[in-house]
């Protein structure tokens, strides 16, 4: 695999403080705190999470508002009249106060939808990602949550061949349970797929935010795989966004799916190379 790690944790034994050989419990979820409604009860989540002495891990899959709600406006002066800029520190919050280590993956309401009107076209894409990243990814390799875990990050590979790898912060690994965990920033709207709206409208500064996403994932993946099989581990949960089977997006005026085949059939030939047992957890669809 080429690239070398720098300054990171091991990864090959990190993973909370469990034996690689015990069974650990993980508290997964996505599409959350999406309302006003669902944050005035969030002290009833986080405390079921937290009551639970077995929980090792939160592992949230995306979206931290609904895709009705606007984003935070980052970047732009002035800012739309439709923004929200504080929404995502209250969210932040509501990260901090679960007791085990918290990893999340953004989704797409938080970054690729808001020039959506349904968001009030509140924000720039490529804008709001940067600054989930600022806030959400304070430091390369450390999770959110009370007991930060340390992990390994996309950001802290260094790739000479591909250096705009090292951009993916968000991208994350870890080894527990005997089980690779690997994160991936995969979004829906068909991966980015949909053309952004006026007055954000830049088809240049898209296909190279997917083109170079893509191949920042798929390494990242298949780097998983290769950790796995190193350490003979005896199964990859991937966690990511998209549900990138969803039958709505294929219905008149849906989304589509085919920006998702290429990261589709990599993931089918690492499983079936792997051939142990590979799990991936996604949100968007609110389909279990």
């Amino acid at each position: 695999m080429p690239g070398q790690v720098r300054a990171t944790p091991d990864v090959g034994s990190t993973g909370a403080s469990d034996a690689q050989g015990r069974a650990a419990t993980l508290a997964v979820f996505g599409d959350w705190p999406y309302s006003l409604d669902l944050v005035a009860v969030a002290p009833l989540l986080i405390g079921s999470v937290n009551s639970d002495p077995d929980v090792s891990a939160v592992i949230h899959v995306g979206d931290i508002h609904s895709g009705s709600m606007p984003c935070t406006g980052a970047g732009l002066n002035p800012r739309p009249a439709g923004s929200n800029p504080i929404w995502n520190y209250g969210v932040f919050g509501l990260f901090a106060q679960f007791n085990a280590p918290f990893v999340y993956t953004p989704g797409d309401n938080e970054w690729t939808d808001c020039h959506k009107t349904k968001q009030f076209s509140s924000g720039a894409p490529l804008n709001e990602l940067a600054a989930v990243r600022q806030l959400f990814f304070p430091e390369a390799g450390v999770t959110l949550g009370g007991a930060p875990m340390h992990v390994l990050s996309q950001a802290q590979v260094s790739d000479p061949a591909h250096p705009t790898d090292a951009e993916f912060i968000e991208n994350t690994m870890w080894r527990q349970a005997n089980v690779v965990f690997v994160t991936l920033n995969v979004p829906g709207s068909n991966n980015d797929g949909l053309p952004w709206t006026s007055p954000f409208t830049d088809e240049t500064a898209r296909l190279a935010e997917v083109a170079k996403r893509n191949g920042a994932n798929t390494r990242w993946l298949q780097r998983a795989f290769q950790l796995a099989s190193q350490v003979q581990a005896q199964g990859v949960l991937i966690a990511l966004q998209a549900d990138m089977w969803d039958p709505a997006a294929l219905l008149p005026n849906g989304d589509g799916l085919g920006g998702y085949t290429g990261f589709v059939r990599t993931l089918a030939g690492l499983a079936i190379s792997f051939n142990r047992p590979v799990l991936l957890i996604n949100g968007d669809s609110h389909t279990f």
